[in-house]
């Protein structure tokens, strides 16, 4: 039978607290731009040597000459563009304060690099939305491109680094 509780109705409806506790949001897929770090020779550089041996001058203060950010250095060497699969497989359903977690790498050619981009997410009732995997029916993904209920989250830059497991092999 229907379930028990108050009468539907006009009267006053339900309170705003109970709107919100059913929003959830989707992970449809991410894009991600992949750089990589050329090594740096260590402990000194070259220009580190130069300065010490005195064969160049160092520069004045206020001057941002040979001054280093290490943002010229990455280069993009990779794009990944799916705002379709979710993450490794997934696209979970995330309810407030809950989290999803996952792991995956890049190839790169270098020690260190960094990723950043966005996930690609949809704002969804979780009590109707449930997590999906790649392959099963996901409602948003059929939504039209420009729906209000689609965004796109940014993810800053983060630093990538050489497993352990793979300097041994």
């Amino acid at each position: 039978g229907p379930p028990e509780g108050p009468p539907e109705g006009p009267p006053e409806g339900p309170p705003a607290a109970a709107k919100v506790e059913h929003r959830a949001v989707q992970l449809l897929g991410r894009t991600w731009n992949i750089s990589e770090r050329p090594p740096h020779e260590a402990p000194s550089s070259v220009l580190q040597r130069l300065l010490e041996e005195g064969v160049i001058g160092k520069p004045e203060n206020g001057s941002n000459r040979g001054k280093h950010d290490g943002s010229t250095e990455l280069k993009v060497v990779q794009t990944v563009n799916e705002p379709r699969t979710g993450a490794v497989g997934h696209l979970p359903v995330l309810g407030p304060g809950e989290v999803f977690e996952y792991m995956s790498g890049a190839d790169i050619a270098t020690p260190s690099g960094t990723m950043e981009g966005c996930f690609h997410m949809a704002s969804v009732d979780m009590q109707s939305i449930d997590s999906a995997h790649v392959g099963d029916h996901v409602e948003a993904l059929h939504w039209n491109l420009n729906d209000d209920r689609k965004f796109e989250m940014p993810i800053g830059r983060f630093g990538l680094a050489l497993d352990e497991e793979d300097l041994n092999t």
